[in-house]
């Protein structure tokens, strides 16, 4: 759920091209979705909206992984871990 809002941001948010790169293992799984948008800064994004906040970050979380958001020239990068087991 939480690739998938990540995706759906990256392509209703963002600029093409949009890309995903999944990479699984024995340590657990590594995602990276990437658009050349202009970008956005987490701490403006108001208290009401939830996507981010919920469907990336809190879900992702709850299962013992980590959320990274990284700016790029151009766009976004949004960086997903999660260990092994969940």
């Amino acid at each position: 759920g939480a690739v998938k809002e990540a995706l759906a941001n990256a392509v209703r948010h963002g600029q093409a091209p949009v890309t995903l790169y999944a990479e699984l293992s024995g340590d657990g799984a590594d995602v990276s979705v990437r658009d050349h948008g202009e970008g956005f800064d987490l701490a403006t994004i108001p208290a009401d909206r939830h996507g981010v906040r919920d469907s990336i970050i809190e879900r992702i979380r709850g299962c013992g992984g980590e959320v990274n958001f990284r700016q790029r020239d151009p766009g976004t990068e949004v960086q997903i871990r999660l260990p092994a087991g969940n």
